[in-house]
């Protein structure tokens, strides 16, 4: 069987539906996305995928534990919300471009050093959870497939 790897479920939509037409019946298609989820359960079936809302919680949380220079330390309650939001984003497009918390702990700007220190503390608790951001799942997944190595696929 075939797989076509796609950005966003709308090209799966799409893909399915032409998929007949195209002459492509054993065509699996799947979002990047959903590919490593499903690989990561099979290679890593311990870990479970932790939602958005723990997520965005244990950034807050952590921000109000370690308080990490670079970030500023806002004492308004809605200030500090707003600020967790924001780092929390941020430290989602991080994982989505794979970047680890090592390599940001070493950075130049003390922004990036505070979001490297923010990520190991979160994924610290993450993995006391036994899960993981799915934002950072094909990340994860390379790590992963490198650690079994050939006899995992």
């Amino acid at each position: 069987m075939d797989l076509l790897l796609v950005p966003t479920e709308r090209h799966v939509e799409v893909l399915l539906a032409e998929r007949e037409r195209l002459g492509a019946k054993g065509l699996r298609v799947a979002t990047f996305r959903a590919f490593s989820l499903e690989m990561l359960g099979a290679v890593r079936p311990a870990l479970r995928p932790a939602s958005r809302e723990l997520c965005a919680w244990l950034t807050r949380a952590v921000l109000d534990d370690v308080r990490p220079v670079g970030l500023g330390s806002p004492t308004e309650p809605a200030e500090r919300a707003r600020l967790a939001a924001n780092v929390d984003r941020a430290l989602g497009m991080v994982r989505r471009a794979g970047v680890s918390a090592e390599t940001l702990s070493v950075a130049e700007v003390a922004e990036a050093r505070a979001c490297g220190v923010l990520l190991t503390h979160i994924d610290t608790r993450l993995a006391a959870l036994a899960r993981f951001d799915v934002r950072g799942a094909g990340h994860l997944l390379a790590h992963a497939l490198r650690e079994a190595g050939a006899r995992a696929l």
